[in-house]
């Protein structure tokens, strides 16, 4: 077995918009496990399955305000019909 070096480590070097998603992915990350991790401990398990689907709806309006996406009106009626189906009609 061989050793696993850096022959050139500048190219480690996390810097511009690369290490700032790199940061933030890292920090969201984190803080999204610690919330669930807090969830579980304050209502159980079936608390945090149950929000999960609800990721697509909060990363859809993250995505329009932040990012200036374009919501859809169907994008917006498949997501209402996703979430009937899996809090109503099962």
């Amino acid at each position: 077995m061989g050793k696993a070096t850096a022959k050139a480590p500048e190219l480690v070097k996390f810097s511009g918009v690369g290490g700032a998603a790199i940061l933030f992915k890292g920090i969201g990350t984190a803080v999204s496990f610690f919330v669930q991790a807090w969830c579980i401990q304050l209502r159980g398990h079936v608390f945090v399955a149950m929000f999960s689907p609800l990721c697509t709806v909060i990363t859809a309006i993250i995505a329009s305000l932040f990012l200036h996406e374009k919501l859809y009106v169907g994008s917006l009626v498949g997501v209402r019909k996703y979430m009937y189906k899996y809090y109503i009609y099962e």
